[in-house]
């Protein structure tokens, strides 16, 4: 687990420095060895909410 919180930290420096589509990447990432984290499906949501992508948004969140 604690690599996949390192990934999530990951995740979380790239989004908030504006590179959504490596924040993208790092959460799929994730979701492929935990598909259930809640945390990882509530900010791919919000990323995909802000591209106004809302079908990929509903899908996450």
């Amino acid at each position: 687990m604690q690599n996949l919180e390192s990934l999530l930290d990951q995740a979380i420096e790239a989004s908030d420095s504006g590179d959504k589509d490596e924040a993208i990447r790092i959460y799929e990432r994730i979701l492929f060895e935990k598909e259930d984290w809640a945390t990882v499906h509530y900010n791919l949501g919000l990323i995909y909410k802000y591209r106004n992508d809302w079908d990929k948004s509903y899908h996450y969140i």
